[in-house]
């Protein structure tokens, strides 16, 4: 027959799967986030430390 209590427990490791697999989702565009803003600055940094040592020279 049909049991409810195995069909909640199953619906409630789906729920929490799912919100882990949102959360994991979340957390690589964080870090992407962080990448491209790490990569941006440091190249930025670079191109001012340039233009420094042309004003230098």
């Amino acid at each position: 027959g049909f049991d409810p209590s195995s069909y909640s427990a199953l619906q409630a490791f789906k729920d929490s799967l799912t919100s882990w697999t949102i959360l994991l989702q979340f957390k690589n565009l964080i870090i992407q986030t962080i990448m491209i803003f790490l990569i941006i600055t440091t190249l930025m940094f670079l191109h001012i430390r340039q233009k420094k040592s042309e004003d230098f020279n």
